[in-house]
């Protein structure tokens, strides 16, 4: 049976990811929203149809959803306001049902929990956003339930901080341990080593978004934590050591002098951070009880990272050197 699938934010991180996945099967057929990006840019595939067009367009409709098939919406522009956002889902929504799609995947955030006090998130945790954009990504959740009732089956994908090749997730963390100051290095180790990461693996993102689009049961708008926050390694000294290694930088002569997580919490809330629990995690038992099973480890998505790292560093280098301004 061939599988059509409709994809806004094709080019963004996680799009890039999913549209790998999916041109790889041959049971899928894939439309894929594109907005800006060059031809030659965009990959090519036999099963996947590039739609042009803005997300904010009511025309688009027509060309990227499929009757019978499933809207994946990944889309998220930095620059909309909130009103512009939630005018563009009540636009999208209308237009699913008008055009008969089935399901509607929204990938949404973990982080709309907020400010919580809650040490362990679940989807049943009352949510207290406290920036712009928990709340907007909050009201979007809301907006696509009103409009999903009796209309088409919604699930919602709440992820933590997806890192991966490609991603920015542990960029700074990685350019600070390949060029930084070694001092600088070891004071940060020394406040942040034991918070909690809240990683999660791209290609567990890409599988769990995969499974939520193709699990025959309905979901009736049902939200799904997707994380890895079951690894002990998902802790700053961790991921900070197992990229040392794999940049083959030495570790600190002296081991990292711990602050209490009761002192780091403080000078998080005085920062003003939603999260200021450094213990806090993201839980996904829920999704893992409906069959879902995990492709990535945490450890083996840090190599993966460490090497994309390396080598497009490497390659920027090179080109420097080549073209010095």
């Amino acid at each position: 049976m061939m599988r059509e699938y409709s994809i806004t934010g094709a080019t963004g991180f996680l799009g890039r990811h999913l549209v790998e996945s999916l041109t790889r099967r041959p049971d899928v057929s894939l439309r894929a929203l594109v907005h800006r990006t060059p031809d030659n840019k965009l990959p090519r595939s036999e099963n996947v149809s590039w739609v042009r067009g803005d997300l904010g367009d009511p025309g688009i409709a027509a060309d990227l959803l499929t009757r019978g098939g499933t809207l994946i919406h990944l889309a998220y522009p930095g620059s909309w306001s909130p009103q512009a956002h939630l005018a563009s889902i009540t636009q999208l929504a209308r237009a699913a049902a008008e055009h008969g799609v089935q399901r509607v995947v929204h990938c949404s955030t973990a982080v709309v929990a907020g400010a919580t006090p809650d040490e362990q998130v679940r989807e049943t945790t009352p949510p207290v956003p406290h920036t712009e954009y928990e709340r907007s990504k909050l009201a979007l959740e809301s907006a696509w339930r009103v409009h999903a009732t009796g209309r088409f089956d919604l699930v919602i994908a709440r992820p933590s901080a997806v890192f991966g090749p490609g991603g920015r997730n542990l960029l700074k963390l990685a350019d600070a341990l390949s060029g930084g100051n070694p001092a600088v290095n070891y004071l940060r180790s020394s406040l942040f080593g034991s918070r909690r990461m809240n990683l999660v693996c791209i290609s567990n993102v890409i599988a769990a978004l995969e499974f939520l689009a193709e699990r025959e049961e309905m979901f009736d708008g049902a939200a799904f934590l997707i994380s890895d926050d079951d690894d002990p390694l998902n802790n700053f000294r961790d991921v900070e050591r197992i990229l040392n290694r794999e940049f083959g930088a030495a570790d600190y002569p002296l081991p990292p002098l711990p602050v209490p997580p009761v002192l780091l919490g403080l000078l998080l809330r005085l920062a003003g951070r939603s999260n200021a629990n450094p213990q806090r995690v993201y839980d996904s038992a829920r999704l893992q009880e409906t069959g879902w099973r995990k492709t990535c480890g945490l450890e083996q998505g840090l190599r993966e990272f460490a090497a994309w790292y390396l080598s497009a560093h490497f390659s920027d280098r090179l080109s420097a050197h080549r073209h010095p301004t």
